[in-house]
């Protein structure tokens, strides 16, 4: 019988993190974290950049100890009934096409800015979605190659403006700072956080991965850190190039500050935003297969997606039905960047904050379990992280007027499962 193949190191994986974390936030946040708390939105990409390194070293002492293709479904197995880890690896699965439908929507929002053009969208984006599956079909080491030429492609493009934006900022447009307070801080923390949302991807990989209870932990830390710093300077020059005022009436807000920067020139920059949002769908792309490959041998979904082709080495059935399950998807949701967000952000908060339980629990039903990463203040941290995210549904519930609407609407896709367990 045929197996997955190691064939991943740990660059791969690094640009792989790097690109499947790094979400919509890091092109549309000043202008979407700037809407609800102005100039102060800066302070909120501070603090989710701490957050966001914390729980990346939650799923490291996870895929340290059970580095295995499930990932997120894996790490529940251990802690949760078998019923729980189900749900946990459909809602992941759920998580990662809403996901990869954002990103290929925002994607496309900057190639073709004219909302009048829905049919080419449209056509560009299922051509998009089957070539990034071909491309998974046909082997993990091409897939990891265009996902680290997209990866670098992309840094290379926030650099593009960091550094030369650093110089032409103006201060007196980071003032009033607090414009609305510092409340609305939180709130903001809420709707950008999907610009970390991905951390599950890299787990996927585990059983393709050279050495995965070490490369995979420092690749996942690493990798965040950087989006983290990355993310928070796009911010910080953004706002000071342009007035947040202006950034959150404009569908792209990076093309005002390209054209502010580089002039006339900082559109062709448009299509670099286009090759690094799709670089980030691509991540989830590759990875996701291997969440039902692990599903699929635990009898808990359609068993022949289990198999590995002989030739590539690849979950070639169960990448042939993600193809399908995320035209779909992708067809019922496309153009609607904003509610694709809304989905997308409290179903990804409640599947980490189960994901981030499994530490504390983990510790307590085995402690002598062997660890290569062990997350500091594990058990005390895992219940402020959680907490916190707690905190953000909240307040996201008491701003959002449509909250309980989108929230029951995410849950009924969770709820799809419940008749697919019981088959």
């Amino acid at each position: 019988m045929a197996e997955l193949k190691r064939a991943l190191g740990f660059w791969t994986i690094l640009f792989l993190s790097i690109a499947s974390i790094m979400g919509t936030g890091m092109f549309f946040g000043a202008a979407i974290g700037s809407k609800y708390s102005g100039n102060a939105s800066i302070l909120s990409w501070v603090i989710i950049s701490f957050v966001a390194v914390y729980i990346s070293m939650f799923f490291s002492e996870l895929v340290s100890m059970f580095p295995k293709a499930g990932g997120v479904y894996e790490f529940s197995k251990q802690a949760y009934s078998r019923f729980t880890s189900f749900i946990m690896g459909w809602l992941a699965w759920i998580v990662g096409n809403l996901t990869t439908a954002l990103l290929i929507v925002a994607a496309i929002d900057y190639l073709i800015p004219d909302p009048s053009q829905f049919v080419l969208k449209l056509a560009i984006s299922i051509i998009l979605i089957i070539v990034l599956n071909a491309i998974a079909f046909f082997g993990i080491e091409a897939s990891g190659m265009v996902v680290v030429v997209l990866s670098a492609l992309s840094i290379s493009l926030i650099l593009s403006v960091i550094f030369p934006g650093i110089f032409i900022m103006e201060i007196g447009n980071l003032a009033p700072f607090f414009t609305y307070g510092i409340a609305p801080i939180l709130v903001t923390i809420f709707f950008i956080a999907e610009a970390f949302y991905g951390w599950e991807s890299a787990t996927y990989l585990s059983e393709e991965t050279k050495n995965p209870e070490k490369t995979i932990p420092k690749a996942l830390i690493y990798g965040t850190i950087i989006v983290g710093v990355l993310a928070t300077l796009i911010s910080s020059v953004s706002l000071g190039i342009v007035p947040f005022q202006i950034l959150i009436a404009t569908t792209a807000p990076l093309s005002i500050v390209f054209e502010r920067i580089y002039g006339a020139f900082g559109n062709l920059l448009n299509y670099g935003v286009f090759i690094a949002l799709i670089g980030s769908a691509a991540g989830g792309i590759i990875t996701m297969p291997r969440l039902i490959l692990a599903l699929a041998r635990d009898k808990l979904f359609i068993a022949q997606l289990s198999e590995i082709h002989p030739v590539f080495k690849t979950p070639h059935k169960a990448i042939i039905f993600q193809t399908i399950i995320s035209l779909i998807i992708f067809s019922m949701a496309f153009g609607g960047y904003r509610t694709l967000l809304s989905l997308l952000l409290p179903l990804g908060l409640i599947m980490y904050i189960f994901i981030i339980m499994i530490v504390p629990i983990l510790r307590y039903k085995y402690p002598n379990a062997p660890r290569s990463f062990k997350v500091p203040f594990g058990k005390i941290g895992a219940y402020l992280l959680v907490g916190f995210l707690c905190s953000l549904m909240a307040l996201w519930i008491i701003a959002e007027p449509a909250a309980w609407q989108i929230l029951r609407l995410g849950l009924s896709f969770v709820a799809i499962g419940i008749p697919i367990y019981l088959l």
